[in-house]
């Protein structure tokens, strides 16, 4: 239990490690084994009045609704290696929401490798939206 060390070979017992071998580490595992930020991607989509828009999250350059319920994420990389999920959200705080989920599928023949498609469903599983629908998608990439 070192209270100023300043070369530490363990920073768990360190309370003011300057230069502890294991202060990059998380859990015993470096920085090299997590996700790297310049590999996540990600976009909150608004859809009010039927008119879609990236109003945050990062690398999502554009939407655009195809269909009812379906629309077309385009993120600033290739990302046809990388896993995505979406989620039925409010981009804004509302107090009542259409009960509707959200699920992914990749680009339709023709599409660039950039595009990720998104269909919005609602209880019985038909394909919905709604004015104030919105959405998150999280894409993570090797």
């Amino acid at each position: 239990n070192a209270v100023n060390a300043q070369n530490a070979t363990n920073a768990t017992n360190a309370t003011n490690a300057t230069n502890a071998t294991n202060a990059t580490n998380l859990g015993g595992i470096p920085a090299s084994g997590f996700q790297q930020e310049a590999e996540l991607r990600s976009a909150v989509i608004d859809p009010a009045d039927a008119t879609a828009a990236v109003v945050g999250g990062r690398g999502a350059v554009a939407v655009e609704q195809q269909a009812t319920g379906f629309f077309k994420v385009t993120f600033n990389r290739d990302i046809s290696n990388c896993s995505a999920q979406a989620t039925f959200g409010q981009p804004l705080d509302q107090i009542s929401v259409p009960a509707l989920w959200a699920t992914v599928r990749g680009p339709s023949a023709g599409d660039p490798a950039t595009k990720l498609g998104v269909v919005l469903r609602d209880p019985a599983g038909a394909q919905a939206d709604d004015a104030s629908a919105g959405f998150h998608v999280l894409v993570l990439c090797p």
